[in-house]
């Protein structure tokens, strides 16, 4: 089935979604960039320098962030759009339209054939659509519907075949290969269905991370592992235990349990299809200490292993790096911000504190990577902005 004829039920509303604002003297001037191609004049530069780069810098201020700041308001603590620091200016949708424009002109998705960067493209502009693909009702111009429709069949021109997508880098084991991850970690055993490392999934058939899912818009899968001292056997022991009492914030009996959390990129390949690919866009281990690895773009783009460590004074945008519950744009910490919601002396990885103040458990139980990527895929499915994707796809004329 083609790309432009898969159906999807409509079934949840995307709340408007913002960008980081701040005065500024360079408005006019945005920043040269040069991600893409060394001619700043690239059309490829102009699209990503108009989905990420502020429009108010003098220069690319974040060049190391992993997501561009085209995240959803929450749906819990939704700020108004005359409040928000992050509100999406009429002079950068502006700056959008027309960096589409020249890319849709030049027939841009033939400028560049390395699937490295056409991979990170997509994924920028599948946020970027995410953004403006917002129900009609809370729409209030046709700049929105404007700006998806072309980031809707760029969509379509720039996507990889599945073989493409399954031959990415998988940095992962590159990572391992360099010594990336320190020893004690057992990272390297990360994945084996053997090993000390336990996949939890949800026996709500819907993924483990629901936060986390949710906050990037579900265009990334996300797996919980957990391990504890005594090995595999040991923690389906406390597995079990979990499962019996729903009320623990605490894994019963076990000192010295750990969690690591990986977030792996999804694409849309050349059929219109999900995929979860071999590139994995950050690893977070808890309990222990925190350590906290991320892809580099540039790095990723030039083929060189990508997955870096990060130091503990690095720091990341308030606003993502605490899933939306601080609209502020200044950074914090990093290794020590998932004490927001994971207390060091519970280790609540087994609820969710999402809304603020209702706990709710996850109902884990031991899953297999397969599992997880189906439930991660098909959560994506059934969202209101993806249904309008298959649509809006079907609608574009033949060319």
């Amino acid at each position: 089935m083609s790309f432009s004829q898969r159906p999807y039920t409509r079934l949840f509303a995307l709340a408007l979604t913002c960008l980081i604002s701040a005065p500024s003297a360079r408005a006019d001037n945005p920043p040269t960039v040069t991600f893409f191609d060394s001619d700043p004049k690239h059309p490829w530069n102009h699209l990503y320098e108009a989905l990420l780069a502020r429009i108010e810098a003098e220069e690319l201020e974040d060049p190391d962030e992993l997501d561009p700041f085209l995240i959803e308001n929450s749906p819990y603590r939704p700020f108004p759009s005359e409040h928000s620091p992050y509100r999406e200016a009429a002079k950068r949708r502006s700056r959008a339209k027309n960096a589409l424009d020249e890319f849709i002109a030049a027939k841009g998705e033939t400028l560049i054939t390395d699937p490295r960067k056409r991979a990170i493209l997509q994924r920028d502009l599948w946020a970027f659509f995410d953004m403006t693909a917002q129900p009609r009702a809370l729409v209030t111009g046709d700049e929105e519907i404007e700006l998806a429709t072309r980031a809707g069949k760029m969509l379509q021109r720039v996507a990889l075949s599945a073989e493409q997508i399954g031959a990415l880098p998988d940095n992962f084991d590159q990572a391992i290969q360099n010594g990336t991850f320190p020893q004690g970690l057992e990272l390297s055993r990360l994945w084996e269905t053997d090993g000390p490392w336990v996949l939890l999934g949800s026996q709500e058939l819907a993924p483990a991370a629901r936060t986390h899912a949710e906050v990037f818009g579900g265009r990334s899968a996300f797996f919980v592992f957990m391990r504890v001292p005594g090995g595999r056997e040991q923690a389906l022991k406390c597995l079990s235990k979990l499962q019996a009492n729903p009320n623990v914030r605490q894994i019963p009996g076990v000192e010295g349990a750990q969690f690591a959390l990986v977030r792996q990129m999804m694409l849309i390949d050349n059929h219109g299809r999900i995929v979860v690919t071999p590139v994995v866009e950050s690893v977070q281990v808890r309990g222990q200490g925190m350590h906290k690895f991320k892809l580099n773009r540039q790095e990723f783009i030039a083929g060189k292993p990508s997955l870096k460590a990060l130091a503990p004074d690095d720091r990341e945008r308030d606003f993502i790096l605490f899933l939306r519950r601080n609209a502020g744009h200044e950074r914090s910490k990093v290794l020590v911000s998932c004490t927001g919601c994971h207390k060091p002396d519970e280790l609540q990885s087994h609820v969710r504190d999402f809304p603020p103040g209702q706990y709710v458990k996850a109902n884990l139980q031991a899953s297999k990577w397969e599992d997880e990527t189906l439930h991660a895929r098909g959560w994506k499915a059934s969202r209101y902005e993806w249904g309008l994707l298959q649509g809006l796809i079907a609608g574009l004329p033949r060319e």
